[in-house]
């Protein structure tokens, strides 16, 4: 039996019973995790994306990222189309406990349309939609409903241009997913921007790139309307590193409580007072400023901290390490291919800032699913062959 591979012209189609059964068992596993006890789901006052979503549903704008006790004016600490997703829920809902009821139900829609996601890709690469399959069995127990954070989303974004620029959509359709993407989170640009390219060449690239800056084009006005100097689509970058490299900071995120206590807007409301009357961007560049200058006088404690974020991110549970594992073997087997080539690059792209940045296992999720379909394949591959070897043995 030969192992299917990317370059057969015409690859099959996902039966409809599969991601039926897929889609089912996905929402199934996601809903029981998202109502049990242990349930990851919050929608507390000082959660960011919250914050802006009652904001926006109260008719202040795209402001206050810290919670109405810490009212700090207009924001760009987040990109716009999770808090927007969020505050029209809260505009239908109100602002009470049962519109955690639609906001849960949104974040399992949109992990299990990823799942089913991956049989399509794994079908359109590799000829056969199982590897796919196996990778959403990995993701399923990678990933959790959080529909506080838009770390699905992002994950969905990418997903979907990858598959959008693989099958050979318009590149229209493709830039659109981009821009939304984008405005989803910045993070997936460089990634985003290589999939493509690799994919469809660069004139392709450039007409989805260009629809994708129409898209963002609103928002960035917004910004420079809104602060009156130039703002991209996100700037927290500089509070984000001065938590992440400080006297007390932690390699993970859970551990850092103390370093968000001592630095951190939503937990320190002198640090709130003081960014209300400086304002957001030159108070984010001032934090930016002091974490470049703290990395500089503590080069060793800084490579320290790196080493470990690395490692938790490559490894921070067996279920990782084995699909980052797994993954990377793929990568190999499948490095003439073009997709094996964006797995590639994707898979050193992608978290480069976040090793800068305490781990939080969200954060992975935009490329996680990447890594288990190239587990998947390899995964594939080896079932594939073992009847073969058993009858080498057998004569």
């Amino acid at each position: 039996m030969i192992v299917p591979s990317a370059s057969e012209a015409k690859p099959p189609s996902v039966p409809f019973e599969v991601m039926v059964a897929v889609a089912a068992i996905a929402a199934s596993v996601l809903l029981f995790r998202s109502f049990g006890s242990a349930s990851p789901a919050a929608f507390g006052a000082n959660w960011e994306h919250m914050a802006v979503a009652r904001s926006l549903a109260a008719g202040h704008g795209f402001a206050n990222p810290f919670g109405e006790s810490y009212p700090t004016g207009p924001t760009a600490v987040l990109a716009p189309v999770h808090p927007a997703m969020l505050a029209a829920i809260i505009a239908l809902w109100g602002d009470r406990p049962i519109a955690a009821v639609p906001a849960v139900l949104a974040e399992v829609a949109m992990q299990t349309t990823a799942l089913v996601l991956l049989l399509r890709i794994s079908a359109a690469a590799f000829s056969s939609w199982i590897p796919g399959a196996i990778a959403a069995g990995a993701m399923l127990l990678i990933a959790s409903p959080l529909p506080q954070w838009e770390n699905a989303s992002a994950w969905l974004a990418l997903e979907s241009v990858v598959f959008f620029a693989l099958v050979g959509r318009k590149a229209i359709w493709t830039g659109t997913i981009l821009g939304v993407g984008w405005l989803v989170s910045p993070s997936l640009i460089p990634v985003s921007l290589a999939a493509v390219a690799i994919l469809r060449g660069w004139k392709y690239t450039r007409i989805s790139a260009a629809v994708a800056v129409v898209i963002v084009a609103p928002w960035i006005v917004r910004n420079w309307l809104t602060f009156h100097q130039p703002v991209f689509l996100r700037d927290n970058f500089g509070p984000e590193l001065l938590v992440s490299n400080n006297d007390v900071a932690q390699p993970a995120h859970d551990d850092s409580s103390q370093s968000f206590q001592l630095l951190h807007p939503t937990q320190n409301a002198s640090i709130t007072a003081e960014l209300q009357r400086v304002g957001e961007p030159q108070y984010f560049r001032r934090l930016q400023a002091e974490a470049i200058d703290w990395i500089q006088a503590h080069p060793k404690r800084f490579l320290q901290l790196t080493g470990a974020r690395i490692v938790l991110w490559w490894t921070s549970n067996w279920v990782i390490a084995a699909v980052n594992l797994l993954g990377l073997i793929g990568v190999w087997m499948n490095r003439a291919q073009p997709l094996g080539r964006v797995a590639g690059v994707g898979l050193v792209l992608y978290p480069l800032p976040y090793y800068v940045m305490q781990f939080d296992p969200r954060y992975a999720w935009g490329i996680a699913w990447i890594a288990a379909l190239m587990a998947g394949y390899t995964c594939f591959a080896v079932i594939c062959r073992m009847p073969q070897r058993a009858r080498f043995v057998k004569t």
